[in-house]
């Protein structure tokens, strides 16, 4: 945008061969502010390398701060394994210096530190998941998530099912969200029907709420569907109601 001026150069090398493939890529950035925000400059690294099933892919960015001196602001490492036909355990570890503004290493926000390690399975059709998160502070764990989600996409006949469930528990903050999906096909039609369950807890105060979201899938011409997406949303202090339409093209 104007009021953030974004200079960049790119290096990028790929290799695909035989079992390997090799994307890694190094940049420079220098972002200018004109509206007072502090500049940022930094470095990244980013590579993607699989060898035959394997793959390994991370991000690292390293900031300019105004003494001149250079400091690791962002990481993200992730790993998958494939162990038999359809079973993989993945690892991912991720910390940011940075949080969600960007900020200069001058204003750092608190270190954050993410561990997640997960497994997942497909068979025929279908998909399981489940994964468990850390939230660390050095070494000490400050949450943790739990999540695990399935896909049935040919239950009976047109009809296929999934879900999502997801765990959290940050000190004496719980959080649990549920949303399970059925669709099937009426002739050319293709309707949806997902609820919403969510409930958090924090010290002498809860909170739980409920959704649903009835999405219609319709084909106009080749290559060309609307989409038209009914939501409701009911709980404690949340009342909402909301219909949404749009085109998809696909070319």
């Amino acid at each position: 945008s104007t009021d953030v001026p974004k200079y960049a150069a790119f290096v990028d090398f790929r290799h695909f061969g035989g079992s390997l493939r090799l994307n890694s890529d190094i940049s420079a950035h220098l972002w200018r502010p004109t509206d007072g925000t502090p500049d940022r400059t930094f470095v990244g690294w980013s590579q993607q390398l699989a060898v035959g099933g394997v793959r390994f892919d991370h991000l690292i960015e390293m900031d300019q701060s105004a003494a001149g001196s250079w400091t690791l602001t962002r990481l993200d490492a992730r790993a998958a394994v494939p162990l038999t036909s359809g079973l993989q355990l993945s690892a991912e570890y991720f910390r940011d210096r940075l949080g969600w503004l960007n900020t200069t290493p001058d204003s750092l926000f608190p270190l954050q530190d993410r561990a997640t390690a997960g497994a997942s399975y497909q068979f025929g059709g279908g998909f399981l998941s489940a994964d468990l998160t850390l939230l660390l502070s050095g070494t000490t764990v400050e949450g943790r998530t739990y999540s695990g989600a399935l896909a049935f996409p040919r239950l009976v006949g047109s009809l296929s099912f999934s879900g999502a469930v997801s765990y959290w528990a940050l000190g004496a903050s719980t959080g649990l969200v549920a949303t399970p999906t059925v669709a099937w096909r009426l002739g050319a039609v293709r309707p949806s029907l997902t609820y919403e369950f969510f409930r958090s807890t924090a010290v002498n105060i809860s909170s739980i709420s409920h959704g649903g979201d009835l999405a219609l899938l319709l084909p106009l011409t080749r290559g060309l569907e609307s989409i038209i997406r009914l939501r409701v949303r009911y709980g404690q202090n949340v009342q909402s109601f909301g219909m949404y339409s749009s085109l998809r093209l696909a070319f």
